[in-house]
C-alpha cells in the first residue's frame, strides 16, 4: 500500500491567529518522511515481525490507528524491540488516530485506550481519523462539527499535558479546516491523502521501467522515490523483509525533475475510498 500524502500541511497558513506551535516544531524535528504503515494487519506475530524488519530497515516513524484494531500488538512490539535494536522510545515516532465511533464524548476514554495499549507515556501525534462522527444523527445536520469540535479539544487537553506531542487531523476538506480553524488553539498537523493503491493508475509503465532501470532500483522503490523527490510523505506498508528494505531505499534515490515531471499524470478523480466531501459539515 501506498499513500500519497503532504504530510504536516501547514493549517496555520490559512489564517492569521496565535497558534501554539510547539507541535508543529515538534513534527519538524522527529517526523521522517517515509512511514511505516500498519493498517489491515490485526495479527499479532505479523506486527511484531513487520515491526522488527522495518526497525531493522531504518524506519523510525510508524503509522497505526484505533480503527485498525492493532495498537495494543504495535506497543507489545515495540517493547520487545527496542532494545533488541539498541533504540529507546524516543527514537520512534508514532502516530495514532482517533476512530470515527470515538469521537467527542468518548474521545477521552480512547486516548487514555491508546495511550495504555501502545505502553507509552505519550503519542507523538494524534489525529482525527476522519471527519465524520459515528453514529449520526440524522436530527442534527451539524453533528459531525459538534463532534469533531469536542474531540479536538479533548486533544488539546492531553497535548497541554504532554501527552500528544503533536495534533492533527486526516481527510479534512476546506471546509472541515476553515471550521477547525475558527476554535483550535493548538497547530494542527494535516495529512492529505492523494493516491492510495497504486502510485498513479495512469503511469506510462514502460516509462516507469525505463527510469527503474536507470536508477537501478525495483519500480516500486522508483514510484516511492517519485512521491518523496516532489517533498511529500510516503505511507509504505509491506510484511516481505526484502519488500520492507527495498520501500526504505527509496529515500536514497535522487530524480532528476526532468525525469520527476516525466512521471506526472492529469489526476483522474478516481475513487477509491471513502469520499470526505460527503461530510458535508
Amino acid at each position: 500500500m501506498l499513500i500519497r500524502a503532504a504530510l504536516l500541511l501547514a493549517l496555520a497558513l490559512l489564517a492569521e491567529a496565535d497558534y501554539d506551535y510547539t507541535g508543529r516544531d515538534y513534527m519538524k524535528d522527529k517526523a521522517e518522511r517515509l512511514i511505516f504503515g500498519l493498517w489491515r494487519v490485526a495479527d499479532g506475530k505479523i506486527v511484531h515481525d513487520m515491526i522488527d524488519n522495518a526497525l531493522a530497515a531504518g524506519y523510525r516513524t510508524f503509522d497505526t490507528a484505533q480503527g485498525y484494531g492493532n495498537e495494543e500488538y504495535v506497543g507489545q512490539a515495540f517493547k520487545e524491540l527496542l532494545p533488541k535494536h539498541n533504540l529507546t522510545r524516543e527514537d520512534v515516532f508514532i502516530t495514532t488516530k482517533v476512530k470515527e465511533t470515538n469521537q467527542g464524548p468518548l474521545a477521552k476514554g480512547s486516548i487514555e485506550e491508546s495511550l495504555k495499549k501502545l505502553q507509552v507515556d505519550y503519542i507523538d501525534l494524534m489525529l482525527i481519523h476522519w471527519p465524520g462522527a459515528l453514529p449520526d444523527d440524522p436530527k442534527d445536520p451539524k453533528h459531525n462539527a459538534t463532534m469533531r469540535k469536542q474531540t479536538w479539544q479533548t486533544m488539546e487537553e492531553f497535548y497541554g499535558q504532554g501527552k500528544l506531542k503533536a495534533i492533527g487531523v486526516s481527510n479534512f476538506l476546506q471546509h472541515h479546516l476553515e471550521d477547525l480553524l475558527s476554535y483550535a488553539k493548538a497547530y494542527a498537523c494535516s495529512t492529505r491523502t492523494k493516491d492510495k493503491g497504486r502510485v498513479n493508475p495512469t503511469y506510462d509503465e514502460a516509462k516507469v521501467e525505463e527510469l527503474a532501470k536507470k536508477y537501478e532500483v525495483s519500480t516500486k522503490t522508483l514510484q516511492f522515490a517519485w512521491i518523496l523527490n516532489q517533498g511529500m510523505s510516503v505511507l509504505t506498508r509491506a510484511s516481505s523483509p526484502d519488500h520492507i528494505r527495498a520501500n526504505f531505499g527509496a529515500d536514497n534515490v535522487t530524480m532528476s525533475a526532468e525525469d520527476v515531471n516525466s512521471l506526472k499524470t492529469k489526476e483522474v478523480g478516481t475513487k477509491i475510498c471513502l469520499n470526505p466531501a460527503e461530510v458535508i459539515y
